[in-house]
C-alpha cells in the first residue's frame, strides 16, 4: 500500500483520534523521520527543460484505490474506493461485513501531462480496457488546447514517454509527427527521466486517493471524480514551485511568465488528432504491384517482383500519402497513384531479370539435355546409335569441345557470373541457365562471354 505523505498522516491520526488536535507539526514528523532514519525516498538524477513548453512529460497510471462498480447510462460510471491496491482483471472490493463486491471489468485509468519546466500538470481519468494510443493521443489534444480550470496550452518541442502505446503504435507515431513533436522514450539507468511526473503521481495518491480508502462503503458518480481531480489540479498548480531559483512562486506563475517570453505553438481546435496518425490496414500486392485500398490504386514505386501475392501492411499518413511496409526489411516503400498502362507506350508486363536471362537463351538457340540425348554420339547410326545414356554424351561433347566434365563448365560460368545457378529461385531461369552453359560447353571463352552478360544485367537489375 502507498504510504500517506506527513501531512495526510498528520490529519487521519487526529481524525482518528489518536493524537490531539494541533499537537503535531510536518516539520517536527518530518525531522524525528529523518533522525530515526524512516523514509521511502529514493535518490534520481535531474533533467531541466530550457523554458516553459520546451519538454512535457507524458504517463498513464491505472488508479491504485479508485475502481468501477458499474455504468451509468451510455457515458457514466458508478466510482468506488477500494483499501487494496491488489491489480486483478475483474476490480472487487471488500465490504465491511467481509462479502466481496464485484465490479466492472474496465478500470480508472489517470493520464498526465506535465510541463518539465514549471512542473505545470494536467492529468484526467480515462475509463477503459487498457492503455491506448487512441485515449493518449485524445488526451494529450485536451492538455494542448486552452482550458478554463488549468493553465497548461501550446504544442511543446518535445514529448518523454515511456513505451506505451502513444510512443511504440504507428498511430501514435504519425499523430506526434503530424503535431512536430519529437519523442524521447524512457531508456534503462535513466530514472531522472520520469522523476517529475512520478513525483506528481505521489501527489495525486497521497493526497486524493488514499485520503478516501478509510470510507470503504464510498461510492460517487464518475463526475464527482472529475471533480476530485479539477481541485488537486488547482490546489497542485498554484503550490509552491520546489526548486529555490523561482524563490517561493508558485509553478503556474512560473509557466506562465516563461510562456509569455516564448512563441506559443497553438493547436487549433478544429484539428482532429486521430486523423493525424493515419490509418492502417492489409491489403495484397497484384501482379501489376498495385495495392487497392477503397476504389482507389496505389502502385509501389520499384516494387520488388516477389511483392506480388504477398500480403502487406498499408498505411495512410495524415497528408494522405499511402505507404506499404516490405515483409521482411520492414522499410516503407513510397506509392503513387496507379494508371493503366497504354497499349503501344510500355510493354504489357514489367521486365525482370528471370526475362532477359530466358530471352538470352533462346536467342543462342541453346538445346535441352534431352536433345543432346536425341541426337547420339557422332558417327552414330540406325537405333542403336540413339540408345545412350546422358552422361555419355555430356562427356564426349566435353572432351571433344575444351571441358573435361561438364561440372567444370558450369564452375567456370558461375565464376564469371559471380553467383551459384542453384541461387536462383525460379526453376524456369536454372534451366535456362544450364541451356546457355551446354551451348558453349566446347567455347570457354563464348561462355565466359554470355555468363558477364548475364552479370551485367543482374547488377542493373540491383
Amino acid at each position: 500500500v502507498r504510504p500517506l505523505g506527513a501531512e495526510e498522516a498528520i490529519e487521519v491520526a487526529e481524525n482518528m483520534r489518536l493524537i490531539p488536535p494541533n499537537i503535531l507539526t510536518t516539520d517536527y514528523f518530518n525531522r524525528v523521520c529523518r533522525e530515526l532514519g524512516i523514509t521511502d525516498k529514493r535518490l534520481y538524477r535531474k533533467l531541466s527543460a530550457r523554458e516553459a513548453n520546451h519538454v512535457f512529460a507524458f504517463d498513464v497510471s491505472g488508479s491504485e484505490h479508485f475502481y468501477v462498480v458499474r455504468g451509468r447510462g451510455l457515458s457514466s460510471w458508478l466510482i468506488g474506493v477500494r483499501a487494496s491496491t491488489e491489480r486483478v482483471k475483474v476490480n472487487r472490493r471488500v465490504r465491511e461485513d467481509g462479502t466481496v463486491e464485484q465490479g466492472d471489468k474496465v478500470k480508472v485509468w489517470i493520464y498526465g501531462t506535465i510541463d518539465m519546466y514549471s512542473r505545470v500538470a494536467y492529468i484526467e481519468p480515462v475509463i477503459a480496457l487498457g492503455e491506448s494510443a487512441e485515449d493518449s493521443a485524445l488526451h494529450l489534444a485536451r492538455a494542448l488546447r486552452q482550458k478554463p480550470d488549468c493553465p497548461l496550452v501550446g504544442i511543446p518541442d518535445m514529448l518523454m514517454s515511456d513505451s506505451g502505446p502513444l510512443a511504440k503504435s504507428e498511430k501514435g507515431q504519425g499523430i506526434l509527427e503530424g503535431l512536430g513533436i519529437e519523442l524521447e522514450t524512457h531508456m534503462p539507468e535513466r530514472s531522472w527521466v520520469k522523476g517529475v511526473i512520478e513525483r506528481f503521481w505521489r501527489s495525486w495518491f497521497q493526497k486524493t486517493e488514499v485520503k478516501h480508502v478509510l470510507n470503504k462503503s464510498l461510492t460517487m458518480p464518475y463526475e464527482q471524480l472529475c471533480e476530485l481531480v479539477k481541485d488537486h489540479l488547482a490546489k497542485y498548480n498554484g503550490g509552491k514551485h520546489p526548486e529555490l531559483r523561482f524563490m517561493g512562486k508558485s509553478r503556474q506563475d512560473v509557466y506562465l511568465k516563461s510562456l509569455s517570453e516564448r512563441e506559443v505553438k497553438v493547436l487549433p481546435d478544429d484539428v482532429d488528432v486521430l486523423a493525424l496518425g493515419g490509418t492502417s490496414c492489409l491489403r495484397v500486392v497484384d501482379a501489376y504491384g498495385v495495392v487497392r485500398i477503397g476504389n482507389l490504386g496505389h502502385e509501389i514505386a520499384d516494387c520488388p517482383a516477389a511483392l506480388a501475392g504477398c500480403k502487406v501492411v498499408c498505411r495512410t499518413t495524415g497528408a494522405g500519402e499511402v505507404q506499404v511496409r516490405h515483409p521482411r526489411t520492414f522499410e516503407w516503400l513510397e506509392t503513387k497513384p496507379w494508371e493503366p498502362v497504354v497499349v503501344g507506350d510500355f510493354r504489357g508486363f514489367k521486365n525482370d531479370i528471370n526475362t532477359e536471362i530466358a530471352e538470352i537463351a533462346k536467342a543462342i538457340d541453346a538445346p535441352t539435355i534431352e536433345q543432346l540425348a536425341a541426337r547420339g554420339p557422332e558417327g552414330g547410326d540406325g537405333e542403336a546409335g540413339k540408345i545412350v545414356s546422358i552422361k555419355t554424351v555430356q562427356l564426349q561433347r566435353a572432351a571433344a569441345r575444351g571441358f573435361a566434365t561438364p561440372q567444370d563448365a558450369v564452375h567456370a560460368f558461375e565464376r564469371a557470373l559471380g553467383r551459384a545457378i542453384e541461387s536462383f529461385e525460379d526453376p524456369e531461369t536454372r534451366a535456362d541457365l544450364y541451356k546457355v552453359i551446354m551451348n558453349c560447353i566446347g567455347d570457354p571463352s563464348q561462355l565466359e562471354e554470355n555468363a558477364l552478360r548475364i552479370r551485367r544485367a543482374l547488377n542493373e537489375r540491383g
